[in-house]
């Protein structure tokens, strides 16, 4: 079972990869033509081709706290039906930007992020036997990234039966996943290569539990990232924002 702090640090791994921030950045816009996702946002980049910008976005316009809710409110269903003509609408960026800085769409993408990621990762774990916090947050960057079960099912060609344990698979998928990284026809995607060189070195150093100080592409995460954010008084007021949230994406999902 894993902790909440190795949760904690597990996505902020995976912040740190997406907006180059231990929180990550809830403002962040990419927005790439020539790029599958189109357009990225927030701490986990969020893209219009997925899907998953329109119904967080249509989640965040549903609440009647949203700051921002009625500047998003017009594109909504556009960001619904992954329409390019997003890709250009400058009012639309503007107004995304904007909206990060809002403790309710904050809350709503920490929300996101453990319905549409987080859990659906942990329980692929489970199914692969996988328990561990680093095999866990292996699989949670490739929910975030794309394309985990190819991937997942290319690791274990010649796997299965030999009784190798989950720490003999882990290192395997990550080897196949940087392989089809380095490979990949896209450079976008071939420059991410750093994701698996990062999970690598804390598979040579044997830390499975995710134990801190640890340092990604040289920012430190420290029991103290966290503990300091709590202080603040930000978890309590979060926790309230997030259940409000919650309740919206819900009813969004159904």
């Amino acid at each position: 079972m894993i902790s909440h702090l190795q949760k904690q640090t597990g996505q902020a791994i995976i912040n740190i990869f997406e907006t180059g921030l231990v929180h990550g950045d809830y403002s962040v816009l990419s927005v790439l033509a020539d790029d599958p996702g189109l357009i990225s946002y927030g701490r986990a980049q969020t893209t219009l081709s997925s899907g998953h910008l329109g119904r967080l976005i249509t989640a965040y316009c549903q609440d009647p706290q949203a700051r921002d809710g009625a500047a998003l409110r017009p594109y909504a269903t556009g960001l619904r039906k992954r329409l390019r003509e997003s890709l250009y609408n400058y009012p639309l960026h503007r107004a995304l930007r904007r909206a990060g800085s809002a403790p309710i769409m904050q809350a709503l993408q920490d929300v996101y992020v453990d319905e549409q990621f987080w859990h659906p990762a942990t329980a692929a774990a489970q199914q692969a036997d996988i328990s561990s916090a680093l095999g866990t947050s292996v699989v949670y960057d490739s929910f975030i990234h794309g394309n985990w079960e190819a991937m997942y099912q290319e690791a274990r060609e010649g796997y299965a039966g030999m009784g190798w344990g989950e720490h003999a698979l882990v290192r395997r998928y990550i080897a196949v996943r940087w392989a089809w990284l380095a490979r990949h026809p896209r450079q976008i995607l071939r420059k991410t290569v750093y994701r698996m060189e990062t999970f690598h070195l804390l598979c040579q150093q044997e830390n499975w539990r995710l134990t801190l100080p640890l340092v990604v592409r040289g920012i430190q995460i420290s029991a103290k990232t966290f503990s300091t954010q709590e202080k603040t008084g930000m978890s309590s007021r979060r926790a309230l924002f997030y259940q409000l949230a919650l309740a919206c994406l819900q009813k969004t999902m159904k």
